[in-house]
């Protein structure tokens, strides 16, 4: 008997409302999200010249998918939500603020 992947089953159980997020990466960067990037909500991708955009319906885009963002954020662009691009300025500022470095 065959059975559908279980990303299948976890996706036709869910009842959390989502957020789209849309972010551009570099191919060379891409390939690095792919092992992680189902975990917060990825939908698709689309390679646009040396770039990728992927669409993610996130469940939780406070903590959960901006923290992963802040991973390689350097590297990416945050297309939307506006909300996203707040909350990753915020966790930047609360990081610079635990990196006091005394001389």
């Amino acid at each position: 008997m065959k059975h559908q992947p279980l990303d299948f089953y976890l996706k036709s159980t869910k009842q959390t409302p989502t957020t789209k997020a849309k972010i551009v990466v570099d191919v060379d960067i891409a390939k690095y999200l792919k092992w992680e990037r189902n975990h917060y909500g990825f939908v698709e991708e689309e390679i646009i010249g040396d770039k990728v955009m992927m669409t993610f319906e996130v469940q939780d885009i406070e903590n959960g998918f901006a923290r992963w963002f802040l991973m390689f954020g350097d590297q990416a662009k945050i297309l939307e939500p506006e909300r996203l691009k707040y909350r990753i300025q915020e966790l930047l500022a609360l990081n610079l603020k635990n990196v006091n470095i005394s001389m």
